[in-house]
């Protein structure tokens, strides 16, 4: 509640002609700040954190940008964004009753990645599966998927009520592991149904209560015992040790201590 909060501003341009590129979307990465710029190509983003911040600008047609931002003292930063035209041809989109068979079964195996396998994620929907072109690499010891999109993928998280749009720049996966590179845009979605409002708040704190970014974000506020988090390390000349007894509290500063961060 202490902390400062400013304004991210600035303009975006096509790089070759300078002029403005309207309606471009600007967005904080990871979460629900964004907006689009104006006929002028001018935009803000209002209630910014101090902090670093990655700002992410996509034009339809143009390469996308990510550019680092740092907010100090609740004060302004502008910007001035130059796109690049994509000279990639996009292939064209055909929305069609039915696929190839093959298709289908790489976009049952890239959902199972992509989204996982949790009960919140079995309420997720990508809403343009069209978007998404795969290909697998049979000749490889470790068979391995990969996918591209010719537009971002629109996800609905009707688990925590979400609407989300994944920028993606990478997608590689194989039987042992998976790599997702990309940016994600959160728009929180409505709704008049006063039990579905209230699911959604409660699955969301669920969702985050006990997290890895909860305990990273504690662990940045120096608040690890508020928020409820124990960390421990191997004590001095027990590191890797395999030996150990069941009982945890009896390692306690015997093979393991508390960790200092």
């Amino acid at each position: 509640s202490w902390s400062q909060q400013g304004q991210i501003k600035g303009r975006v341009l096509d790089a070759a002609s300078d002029e403005p590129l309207p309606y471009a979307n600007v967005f904080i990465n990871n979460t629900t700040l964004g907006t689009s710029t104006n006929q002028q190509g001018e935009f803000i983003i209002s209630n910014v954190a101090d902090g670093t911040h990655e700002v992410v600008f996509s034009f339809v047609g143009y390469q996308s940008y990510q550019a680092r931002v740092i907010v100090n003292d609740g004060k302004h930063t502008t910007l001035i964004i130059r796109l690049k035209a994509d000279e990639r041809q996009l292939e064209n989109i055909e929305v069609v009753s039915s696929r190839d068979k093959a298709w289908e079964k790489q976009l049952n195996q890239f959902e199972r990645i992509f989204l996982g396998t949790t009960p919140n994620s079995l309420q997720c929907r990508i809403t343009n599966p069209w978007v998404l072109n795969f290909k697998n690499n049979e000749s490889a010891t470790d068979p391995l998927l990969t996918a591209t999109a010719v537009q971002p993928i629109e996800i609905n998280n009707l688990a925590l009520g979400y609407r989300i749009v994944f920028y993606m720049k990478d997608f590689k996966a194989g039987a042992q592991n998976f790599s997702i590179l990309g940016n994600f845009k959160f728009e929180e979605m409505k709704t008049t149904d006063p039990k579905m409002a209230a699911r959604w708040k409660k699955n969301r704190s669920d969702a985050y209560y006990g997290s890895d970014r909860h305990l990273f974000k504690a662990i940045l506020d120096n608040r690890l015992k508020e928020e409820g988090f124990q960390l421990f390390t191997d004590k001095s000349g027990y590191e890797g040790s395999t030996i150990r007894s069941a009982n945890f509290s009896q390692e306690i500063n015997k093979s393991i201590t508390r960790f200092n961060t």
